[in-house]
């Protein structure tokens, strides 16, 4: 990439990351844009020492669009869209765009096994990463779990396979990448911030095919098949098809899964493609699945005497399918169990299909709300037999509880996004730890 002059967009986390990269390859042209003064960023310091002031600038539209003449490529941060005006812009003047995984693709030279779909990616990359571990092999973590993947690049000889988790977001803008195996789990509508449909949404996830040039690569959920009418020889279905799977790989300790609810058993079937495209002992997996406890804030069990029954903190779920396939994984019969959901409205996805309003009639939970969603999750029941309480935030959901000396299993799966009341969703899981524990 001799010649090309960046421009990265977001002076986050990956932001710096791409940053960082880029002056280890001894680009001489390096800018970085974001919102308010830059003495304001994160690793303001360390950015000033990596680029010097004149090459940090204030997201001004005049100011930033004027530098689009002096770059070749635009390096978006996953929270910046498209459709942001500074990137619409830079489209019309035939600006390279690369999201962070572009970037890190072509500075990688260690082979990338990549995970998306809707729900079940973290668990499912830790899984792999794990697995791939216990056959002896150096694994990079990261993507949307929370490594920047350009972070892999100042090591990549202290690793033999990266596993990326990648988002919709991640994937909009990439151009030449290519993982040596991917995985698209789910689809189920999400960010209805960003997209206006779900049609729009899972061609963003297909983009992980685009430059694959053999069906065997991919592992496609069939929910993708009405998007993209190729035709794989590897379609993963659904919790139906779990007899199915488990006669496939019959030397994995299935029972011995202490996270084995029907969907993380799909997910285990996913990572046992992984290992044996990979020509890896699928009993690899055994010494994991006895010791895996889930990863932290989804369907994560925490300690607490205040009830009878188990309390689990799910606040890494931001949209309704997440939430039910929580509820599916915990719901018994003849038990009590509270829902706690609610978070930042969207706007478009937002609401219960019918189908699962029936869903919920049929367990009768007791449902709280909380966060800007709350009114609308109540009222959107306030004509099925359900018990909903608005308690506006985590504290009231606490003191309604106590107040009403509920006795059962609770369940704190949002369904919504966290930026109504916190940061991110680990803001929010630990926030329910500390008030429930």
């Amino acid at each position: 990439m001799t010649g090309e002059k960046f421009l990265v967009l977001g002076p986050g986390l990956s932001g710096y990351s791409a940053v960082k990269i880029l002056k280890q390859f001894n680009y001489e042209t390096i800018y970085l844009a974001g919102e308010g003064e830059a003495a304001g960023w994160p690793r303001y310091e360390q950015l000033l020492e990596l680029l010097g002031e004149n090459y940090l600038i204030h997201q001004d539209q005049a100011q930033a669009t004027s530098f689009l003449a002096n770059i070749t490529v635009l390096v978006l941060s996953p929270g910046i869209a498209r459709t942001h005006p500074l990137v619409a812009q830079a489209i019309k003047q035939g600006i390279q765009i690369w999201s962070e995984v572009e970037l890190a693709y072509r500075h990688c030279q260690v082979p990338i096994l990549a995970i998306t779909g809707t729900n079940g990616k973290t668990t499912t990359c830790t899984l792999l990463a794990q697995a791939l571990e216990s056959a002896g092999k150096k694994v990079f973590l990261g993507g949307n779990i929370g490594t920047p993947l350009c972070d892999l690049i100042a090591h990549q000889d202290d690793f033999d396979y990266a596993v990326w988790e990648l988002s919709s977001f991640q994937l909009e803008s990439i151009d030449t990448f290519k993982p040596q195996l991917c995985a698209l789990l789910n689809l189920a509508f999400n960010h209805g911030e960003r997209y206006d449909n779900i049609e729009d949404y899972a061609l963003s996830k297909l983009q992980i095919l685009k430059n694959l040039d053999g069906v065997d690569q991919a592992l496609v959920s069939e929910d993708f098949l009405v998007y993209d009418q190729r035709s794989f020889t590897q379609v993963l279905g659904n919790v139906d098809d779990l007899a199915l799977y488990r006669s496939k790989y019959q030397e994995i300790e299935w029972d011995d899964f202490v996270m084995g609810h029907k969907h993380n058993q799909l997910n285990l079937y996913v990572v046992a493609w992984f290992l044996e495209q990979l020509n890896l002992s699928v009993a690899a997996i055994n010494p994991v699945i006895r010791e895996f406890r889930g990863v932290a804030h989804r369907l994560q069990k925490i300690e607490t005497s205040q009830f009878l029954g188990d309390v689990f903190n799910d606040a890494k779920s931001t949209n309704w399918p997440a939430t039910f396939s929580a509820l599916k994984s915990i719901f018994r019969e003849g038990r009590r169990l509270c829902l706690i959901c609610g978070g930042q409205r969207r706007g478009v996805g937002d609401g219960l299909a019918p189908e699962q309003i029936d869903e919920l009639i049929k367990w009768r939970p007791l449902i709280l709300t909380i966060g800007e969603a709350g009114p609308f999750i109540k009222e959107s029941l306030s004509k099925t037999p359900l018990e909903v309480h608005h308690c506006d935030n985590l504290k009231g959901a606490w003191n309604h509880l106590k107040e009403t000396n509920f006795s059962g299993d609770i369940l704190f799966s949002p369904a919504y996004p966290s930026f109504d009341q916190f940061n991110n969703y680990v803001a929010r899981g630990e926030a329910f730890i500390k008030i429930f524990n």
